[in-house]
């Protein structure tokens, strides 16, 4: 299995226009390998149609994120290549998210 070290589940979106369903995870700065030193960590986001969840109909964005106060901004959303394994990975924190606690 591929490790998703530091990821955390930290939200989910069903997109009516485009019956897409989309997960969010944050995650470190380190997932951007030095692209955007400014940035205080990265957002994954996990799309896929809604109707059902597979590996080939899946896509992931990532983008940077700055903390001022209490405000995290998002910025230059990008498509992120990866395997498979990291996609399924991802998408068994949002399955397993409030289990560990049981």
């Amino acid at each position: 299995m591929t490790e998703v070290k530091d990821i955390v589940f930290e939200d989910h979106w069903y997109n009516v226009d485009c019956d897409e369903t989309e997960i969010y995870f944050e995650a470190p700065v380190s997932y951007l390998d030095g692209k955007y030193p400014e940035a205080d960590g990265c957002t994954f986001v996990l799309r896929y149609p809604s109707k059902e969840w597979n590996l080939k109909n899946s896509v992931i964005e990532i983008s940077p994120f700055e903390i001022d106060g209490y405000i995290q901004s998002d910025y230059d959303w990008s498509f992120y290549l990866c395997d498979p394994e990291f996609k399924q990975a991802l998408y068994d924190i949002y399955e397993n998210r409030g289990k560990e606690n049981s």
